[in-house]
Order: structure tokens, then sequence, then C-alpha cells
């Protein structure tokens, strides 16, 4: 029986194994495919990331800032499809 998208679980990766992988790791592979693939929910979960906290914050803090800026669209990249930009 094939899991939709809904269906799916969340994949989660140890931060340290990303690090450690290379290129060819079919364990990590095959964890992204799982979660990027036909079936996946499309979103990936990373865990025991350092100092997580500290850089979430910092990132947040960015966010007002962002949002305000008057030439907003200069970060956009219709060309991408909008995956790369703010």
């Amino acid at each position: 029986h094939e899991q939709t998208p809904s269906a799916s679980k969340l994949v989660i990766i140890d931060y340290k194994d990303m690090q450690s992988a290379d290129y060819e790791d079919s364990t990590l592979l095959k964890k992204i495919d799982e979660a990027f693939g036909p079936n996946g929910t499309g979103i990936i979960g990373i865990r025991n990331v350092p100092d997580f906290v500290k850089a979430k914050n910092n990132l947040l803090s960015l966010a007002h800032p962002l949002v305000h800026m008057e030439n907003l669209e200069s970060l956009e990249d219709p060309k991408s499809m909008y995956n790369a930009g703010w």
C-alpha cells in the first residue's frame, strides 16, 4: 500500500550524520528521498544542531527588518521558481 504525502511521516536526520556523510552515502540519500521524493512531505527535520536556539533567535530577529524593506522584490528570484531569495 503506497502512502500519500499527507500520510507520510516526518523524516529526521541527525546533524552529525549530515556532516560526516559523503555525497554517495546511501542511507542519507534514502532519507532525503523519503522526505522529498514523490511520497514525501517536502520537509525534513534536523536534530542536534549545535547552537540551534541562538541561531534561530538571530534569524528571527531579522524577520521584521526584512519584511519592511522598501525594495523587497530585489531579493526575489522568479527564475528559480522562488526557491532562492528571501
